[in-house]
């Protein structure tokens, strides 16, 4: 009852903000060369004769945040070209639970910042075991880890936060990962007052000196409505990062991967700022035919115009690096893969997973 409430409620969060656009088509390549897919059994993702329905639900978080919004206007692209296709973007917790959804077959795609951990049943799965049959299917954005202080802070760098008071954004958010990661590496975790504040309100909390530095994250590279906030309103600095530290972090965190923000994604960023982000994967298994992922993947990467009208955040989803972030230890699935070569920016580093027969 739970699952068609939220489903219901998705439905009509996809009705209102999709009407808001005014019925605006954007341009979209896929459209124009659509390719050949073969359906799927409903809400199991396999291989069907063509023609028949692809049913697919696609799990995602919480109800208006990026991944979901993303995923809205790519499930709108792909059933408006695809008439065969049913996509439906279902509200969830999040990263942990989806990756449970997938393992009892109960989503098709699966979005999550914690892959590997899945993968491997480690971290927030640790006693559960891994999903060996996970595949990755594509990478919707990163989320870029920066620090923030007021123009006027002393400081110059993150090397003396000892004592002061540090917010690393909300209770198991993936920045408060990340930074709590960071603070721990650099060996300042507990030696300065860390603090869960939620996004809005600390942007206020900065101004106001309630806290000395923010620990705050940029999706794909772009400010998220916060931090415009706090750019329009206060004048701020990134303070560098200690790279030196990176690799002992990706050491313990595996789903962490280097990136930089370049020049401009922020106002107070004037050149290139190396970093490191979790990243926004959508995982699937050996249910979903080659066909299918590839059809999927094809109108993500060339439905841009398209579904950038819908939402800004797909801003993000160029080809250049869809690679980047995505887990070595797990197979990218055949439909993705053949896509990816075709395109010219696959990677042997990568390996190729199977599909059921």
């Amino acid at each position: 009852m739970k699952k068609r409430v939220l489903s219901l409620v998705l439905s009509l969060s996809m009705i209102f903000s999709l009407a808001a656009c005014g019925g605006q088509n954007g341009s979209s390549s896929a459209a124009a060369s659509q390719a050949d897919a073969s359906g799927a059994a409903a809400g199991t993702s396999a291989s069907a004769p063509a023609g028949e329905s692809v049913n697919i639900t696609w799990a995602t978080a919480s109800l208006g945040g990026t991944v979901q919004m993303v995923a809205t206007a790519i499930a709108t692209v792909i059933n408006k070209y695809e008439p065969n296709y049913k996509i439906t973007v279902q509200a969830t917790g999040g990263s942990v639970e989806n990756i449970r959804l997938l393992k009892s077959n109960e989503c098709d795609i699966a979005h999550t910042t914690e892959g590997v951990n899945g993968f491997r049943g480690t971290g927030s799965f640790e006693g559960e075991g891994g999903v060996e049959k996970m595949q990755t299917l594509v990478k919707l954005y990163g989320n870029e880890m920066v620090a923030l202080v007021m123009e006027d802070s002393p400081l110059a760098d993150t090397k003396s936060l000892e004592g002061l008071k540090v917010c690393i954004g909300p209770t198991g958010s993936g920045v408060s990962q990340m930074a709590t990661a960071y603070l721990k590496a650099l060996g300042v975790l507990d030696k300065c007052n860390v603090l869960n504040i939620s996004y809005n309100d600390s942007v206020d909390a900065l101004k106001d000196g309630t806290i000395d530095v923010l620990f705050a994250f940029t999706s794909g590279k772009m400010p998220n409505s916060y931090l415009t906030q706090l750019e329009t309103s206060a004048a701020v600095r990134a303070l560098p990062l200690e790279t030196g530290l990176f690799e002992g972090i990706f050491a313990e965190q595996a789903d962490f991967g280097a990136t930089s923000l370049p020049a401009g994604s922020l106002k107070c960023i004037t050149e290139e700022y190396p970093t490191y982000a979790s990243f926004s994967i959508q995982f699937v298994d050996d249910r979903m035919s080659e066909d299918v992922a590839y059809t999927i993947v094809k109108y993500i990467y060339e439905s841009y115009d398209e579904l950038c009208v819908y939402n800004n955040s797909c801003k993000a989803l160029t080809i250049a690096d869809a690679l980047e972030g995505m887990p070595k230890e797990i197979p990218i699935h055949p439909g993705a893969a053949k896509y990816f070569k075709e395109v010219g920016v696959w990677d042997d580093a990568y390996t190729i997973g199977t599909v059921k027969g």
